[in-house]
Parts: structure tokens; C-alpha cells; sequence
């Protein structure tokens, strides 16, 4: 078969024509943190800007007056915001907004089923986002549905169509407990060249199941950065040790190539654990970081850790600029910057 005709993942650092952002509302649960978690959507709706478009959500006509009215006075690119009214639960767009493959000549939209990640939310708006989005956004689009409930934070690929994901999560989320039937699925829809499973539970306070963009993700082509902590004393600290283990075998398993074995980067944990306004764990990871064009967010926390994490990720990225954004608004509902966001490959609009 020519590899051309295979429809596969982009990675997240190729070529984008966008990045989504579902703003918090009163309705979802940023109700009482709402001032807080505006400013960090206001300071991502800046920077993104100045690299690319930005598609901004807004629940209604008025909904969307206000994020305009704020944006302004916050001095960002309007004539890079596209504004659409669509309504959501949970701003938690990265889970349940399209996920897209290509064959480098067409682009398809994949509608993935979600329930809030194994029903623990209210989730009848959120699973009708996709639809709802390219309707204003793109009605032309061929948009794939799938019963396989199966979220973006889950899935993480580079340029060869490699897939790395969190088995547990998917069983933990989906009900479907058969290996087997899970890594047929992912092999139909995405055509992966290798699928890079490590299965552990979730870092303490993570509501998904245990996502892999809290765990381990592609940097590069031939690289995998893995959060890691040497204190015992860390809560996380058998399930990363366990993390570690499972990326050295998935490395010694699988090679980039047939002459090289892909590498891997320890990004610490922030040193000091988290817990949000409620009294819960919240699971702050730097590996939880933003590609846009030209640039690299990386989540910071207010916490020694955090110009590590910037400068590791700089010496993987040299020539990328690298912004470190507070997201410690963010992870009082146990997320951070890639959870919050969404982003579109070159091509979509």
C-alpha cells in the first residue's frame, strides 16, 4: 500500500491553522473561579495570537460581546480571533473536539464519542461539539464518526504516525477491557506505524483516567518526554517509577528506526504537590505543555521546578521559543494548557 494513501495523525508541532479555546462560563464549573480562569485564558488568547489564529467559544451572541470586549482591553489580535457561538458543558476542548488525520492531501475530521470520562460529568452538549464546530467552521468537511469513545488528551503522535497512549485509560473510560479490540481500533482509524502503550492508573487528583498528556509525550520525531520525580515522599512517585520502567521497555520494544532507538527526557514534577480550593489533589505535569507555530506554552505552577522544565524543553527545541504561562488557575479543575486547548492543522479552515 502507498504510505500516502494511509490517512494518519499529524504531530502537534506540524504546520497549524489554529487553536481552539472553549471560555469558561457560569454554567460549567469554573463558576466560582471564573475572574481567575478568564486571565489565563485572556493570556493565552494573547500570545496564541501573536503566532496564529485563534477560534474562540463563547456559549451565546452575548457570551461572545463580553470575550470581545475583554480580548480588546487585553490588547490581543482580534483580526487573529474567530468567535462562534456554540454551547458546552466543560471548556475542556482537547477531549472532545476533532481529532484529524491526513493522507497530505485531504484532511479528515474524526468525532470520537465522549462521556465525560466514564460518566462522571454532564456531557450532552460537549459530545455534539464536533459537529456543531464544523458547521460553522468548515460544513465541506468530511467528519468521521466513531462509536469509540476516546479523547485527544489520550492520544499523542510525531511525523511517522508513531501513536503513544495510556491502554488503561481508554479501558478504565470506554468499558472495553479487551487489549486486543482497543489496539485493532486505534490501528483502523489511525494507521500507526508503532502504538506505544504504557497502561497505569492516573496521577493522584487526575479526574480522565490517567491521560497521556499528564504522562509522556512526543517532543520530536525520535524523542519521548516522560514526567518523573526522585522523591519518595511524592504521592506519584511509584506511578512514575512505573512510567519510567514501561517507556525503557516500550524502547527497547519498538525503534524509531531500524538503526535508532528513540530517546527519552525525564521532565521532573513540580516539587511540591498541589491540591486545589476544594482540598484535592490536582495533577500539575510540565508534560502537559502547548505546541502553536514557531513556539512551545509550557505550563509553570510558581514552583522551583518550573524554569527546569522550560530549560530541558529548551535544549530539546532550540530553535522554538519557549513561554512559560501560570497555569495554576488551570489546575484547580485538574488540568493545564493542553487539556484547555485544541489545535487544527494547516488546512482546516
Amino acid at each position: 500500500m502507498n504510505v500516502n494513501s494511509l490517512y494518519q495523525a499529524l504531530p502537534e508541532w506540524h504546520s497549524q491553522e489554529a487553536t481552539i479555546l472553549v471560555w469558561p462560563h457560569k454554567d460549567s464549573d469554573w463558576a466560582n473561579q471564573l475572574s481567575a480562569i478568564e486571565d489565563t485564558y485572556l493570556t493565552l488568547t494573547k500570545i496564541i495570537s501573536t503566532f496564529q489564529r485563534v477560534i474562540i467559544i463563547g456559549q451565546d451572541k452575548d457570551h461572545i460581546e463580553i470575550i470581545k470586549n475583554s480580548c480588546a482591553q487585553t490588547n490581543c489580535e482580534l483580526k487573529q480571533c474567530l468567535f462562534f457561538a456554540i454551547t458546552t458543558n466543560d471548556t475542556w476542548v482537547r477531549d472532545y473536539g476533532p481529532q484529524v488525520i491526513s493522507n497530505h492531501q485531504q484532511l479528515r475530521f474524526l468525532d470520537f464519542g465522549f462521556n465525560a470520562w466514564g460518566g462522571q460529568y454532564s456531557f450532552d452538549k460537549d459530545e455534539k461539539f464536533t459537529q456543531r464546530l464544523l458547521q460553522e467552521l468548515n460544513p465541506d468537511a468530511l467528519r468521521l464518526s466513531h462509536e469509540m469513545i476516546l479523547e485527544g488528551g489520550n492520544l499523542d503522535f510525531n511525523q511517522q504516525g508513531d501513536l503513544i497512549t495510556n491502554i488503561r485509560c481508554i479501558q478504565t473510560n470506554s468499558q472495553c477491557k479487551n487489549i486486543k479490540v482497543i489496539t485493532q481500533q486505534l490501528n483502523n482509524i489511525f494507521s500507526p506505524r508503532n502504538i506505544l502503550t504504557i497502561s497505569l492508573p492516573p496521577l493522584l487528583g487526575d479526574d480522565t483516567g490517567g491521560h497521556i498528556d499528564t504522562l509522556a509525550r512526543f517532543i520530536c520525531d525520535d524523542t519521548i518526554v516522560y514526567a518523573y520525580t526522585s522523591d519518595t515522599s511524592d504521592p506519584n512517585y511509584a506511578t512514575l517509577q512505573e512510567l519510567e520502567q514501561q517507556i525503557q521497555q516500550l524502547c527497547q520494544k519498538y525503534s524509531y528506526t531500524s538503526h535508532q532507538s528513540y530517546k527519552t527526557v525525564a521532565l521532573p514534577m513540580p516539587i511540591k504537590t498541589f491540591v486545589s480550593t476544594t482540598g484535592r489533589p490536582s495533577p500539575a505535569s510540565y508534560v502537559n505543555f502547548l505546541f502553536i507555530n514557531n513556539a512551545l506554552l509550557v505550563p509553570q505552577y510558581g514552583d522551583i521546578n518550573d524554569a527546569l522544565a522550560i530549560q530541558l524543553l529548551q535544549q530539546q527545541l532550540p530553535s522554538r521559543e519557549i513561554i512559560g504561562i501560570n497555569a495554576c488557575a488551570l489546575i484547580e479543575q485538574y488540568g493545564s494548557l493542553h487539556c484547555a486547548t485544541l489545535h487544527l492543522p494547516q488546512g482546516c479552515l
